[in-house]
């Protein structure tokens, strides 16, 4: 860092590109063609994600690749780097299955983040659903108590649109989050004139159709790709 961009805080982001919940394949190349099996947090330049490095898993929950590889975070990040923040780089995580191993990564991220980066701030996105959002908490909440301040983008995960139901994690620290929407939330599509291919699908979109958010490719993306919100009631 410049001399004269020292007084600038360090941040870092912390990408998780696939949860565990659900085993990989062994063709499932998500990370460099590697399945991700047994991941540990790893460091990354930022032009590696955007140069095709992370792929969606076959699960391709709430993340597509067109958005991993046109990252808006990272993105977002550069655009600051060097004006009101010093972009200190990135740590791919994966959610784990076990607590043990949840709480090992969470551990090895914030070394990472905090000692490795010497970050002052660090920003979290998850992928998936409710284990990967206590996931996210808990590394987030290791890096509160190594004193980095964090921000973590989360999806609504309730199904009833209250506080309550939204409530996956309690860590102290961990008070700075942006919602980007509720895959529960319904929505109701127009009648199509037209319809491409979906033979079997056809009779039911030439009328008017009832979904919900999450049954929409790339509507709740987790990575900022989407202008969605949530509002608690």
């Amino acid at each position: 860092m410049p001399p004269e961009q020292a007084h600038l805080p360090r941040v870092a982001y912390v990408f998780q590109i696939h949860s565990h919940q659900r085993p990989t394949g062994l063709d499932e190349g998500i990370l460099y063609g590697d399945p991700v099996r047994r991941m540990l947090p790893t460091v990354v330049h930022p032009n590696e994600v955007l140069d095709g490095a992370v792929l969606r898993g076959f699960m391709g929950r709430s993340v597509t690749t067109w958005a991993t590889q046109n990252h808006p975070m990272i993105r977002a990040l550069y655009a600051q780097h060097g004006r009101t923040l010093w972009f200190a780089g990135v740590v791919l995580t994966v959610a784990q299955a076990t607590e043990p191993e949840r709480v090992r990564s969470a551990f090895l991220t914030a070394g990472l983040v905090a000692q490795t980066f010497g970050a002052d701030g660090a920003v979290f996105t998850k992928i998936g659903g409710g284990a990967p959002h206590v996931d996210m908490a808990q590394s987030a909440s290791q890096c509160e108590a190594l004193g980095v301040k964090t921000t973590v983008v989360v999806e609504d995960m309730s199904t009833d649109g209250s506080a309550e139901g939204m409530l996956l994690f309690d860590f102290p620290g961990v008070d700075a989050m942006v919602n980007v929407g509720s895959s529960q939330e319904p929505i109701t599509l127009p009648a199509m004139e037209r319809i491409v291919g979906a033979d079997d699908l056809a009779p039911k979109l030439l009328g008017e159709t009832r979904a919900t958010y999450g049954g929409l490719c790339g509507a709740i993306e987790q990575v900022g790709a989407t202008r969605v919100m949530a509002e608690v009631r």
